[in-house]
């Protein structure tokens, strides 16, 4: 099966922004992340709360993406109804999520997963680092 060259950077924007969402949760565990998602000309990660920023924060984050990206990490899709992921999000400490999920507007909520970390997504295919 032949894929399109906008398909290939859909998936290649969407991967991008779950990475640079997992490396930064995973850096600073207080920030609250909303989504992270592909657009026509790249892609965007969405906080609702983020921690001060230190001047090396640039570096750290560089490191930790490369880092990421040469540990080989699986990243997977799932999908779950928009109330269990709501609570699946809650658990996770992931309450901003959990709240935003009220306004979402389906019943099916697509997220993928980098190590044990889970970002809403709507990218059934994602590639692995």
């Amino acid at each position: 099966m032949k894929i399109s060259i906008q398909t290939r950077l859909d998936i290649l924007r969407q991967t991008a922004a779950q990475v640079i969402a997992f490396a930064v949760c995973d850096l600073f565990p207080e920030a609250q992340l909303i989504q992270g998602a592909k657009t026509n000309s790249g892609f965007y990660v969405d906080f609702a709360t983020f921690p001060q920023l230190h001047d090396n924060f640039l570096s750290m984050l560089e490191e930790k993406v490369f880092q990421t990206l040469r540990d080989s990490i699986e990243i997977s899709y799932h999908e779950m109804m928009s109330e269990n992921a709501k609570s699946f999000f809650s658990h996770k400490k992931q309450g901003v999520v959990a709240d935003f999920l009220d306004t979402y507007g389906s019943s099916l909520v697509g997220m993928s997963k980098v190590k044990e970390f889970y970002c809403l997504s709507d990218q059934k295919v994602l590639l692995n680092t």
